[in-house]
């Protein structure tokens, strides 16, 4: 089980408005068959301006981690308190179904809004290859061992490499790269093809990001067979995860009323 705080703001420019959609979220919390809503706390709502902002502040008790992440997901928390447990364990299987969810609704809300993330060039160049005494302190100091697997469409094998390579490479360590062509392109020019990665990832938090970003097709856990989760590490994973969905979820109702 897992027990945090939940802060859920609503904006808008009616003040009734405001108030009824932080109620009626609450009303939908509480239905959800796999949380308990423990207490709730309204703040007053605030004029700025032409519009109105309100908070509520609602401690939770969630049966798992695949059931905190999918909460994240669908009430968009602005802030998040984990009080409990100190550490989680998982098994890496379980980690990998939760993953695998986060990357089917990022692909769906990609699709809906056109999305893509950005990346700024790194002027440091990645190291690839690591020895057996690497591998095995890093492992020891908490590591994942991952096999990350990302369908790429570029100009050519060089550059999907290098632009993948430089988005993640500061995060990770990298151990092998493969690439392979998915199909011919015409006059032979470009590259459609995924591109594989062995690496070690010190931080579970980059794992979440890379699922996010990249939206692999692959992702396999190699070592170790549990993945521990420290409470700062689930409060900052369902943070990261609530700001992306937030922000996506919001550009799709923008994309929507843009067609009325």
């Amino acid at each position: 089980m897992i027990e945090g705080t939940f802060f859920i703001e609503a904006q808008g420019n009616n003040k009734e408005l405001v108030e009824n959609s932080l109620r009626d979220l609450i009303e939908n919390l509480k239905n959800e068959p796999t949380v308990v809503v423990k207490r709730e706390f309204f703040d007053r709502v605030i004029k700025d301006g032409e519009n109105f902002s309100a908070m509520v502040e609602v401690d939770l008790e969630m049966d798992d981690l695949g059931t905190y992440i999918d909460t994240a997901i669908k009430y968009g928390p602005s802030a998040i308190q984990i009080s409990g447990p100190n550490e989680l364990t998982v098994s890496s299987q379980e980690f990998l179904n939760i993953i695998g969810r986060i990357i089917e609704i990022t692909k769906t809300l990609y699709e809906r809004t056109g999305a893509c993330f950005k990346f700024t060039k790194s002027k440091d160049r990645p190291h690839i290859g690591l020895d057996e005494e690497d591998i095995e302190v890093l492992l020891e100091d908490g590591a994942i061992r991952v096999k990350i697997v990302v369908e790429v469409n570029t100009t050519s094998r060089k550059k999907a490499v290098s632009d993948f390579l430089n988005a993640v490479h500061e995060n990770i360590y990298i151990n092998k790269v493969k690439t392979r062509r998915l199909k011919e392109v015409e006059n032979g020019k470009g590259f459609t093809g995924i591109i594989g990665l062995d690496a070690l990832i010190p931080d579970i938090r980059t794992l979440v990001d890379i699922a996010i970003k990249h939206t692999p097709v692959l992702i396999e856990i190699i070592e170790p067979e549990n993945i521990k989760m420290t409470m700062l590490d689930l409060q900052d994973i369902g943070l990261d995860i609530a700001g992306v969905f937030f922000e996506m979820s919001c550009a799709v109702a923008n994309a929507r009323m843009k067609l009325f």
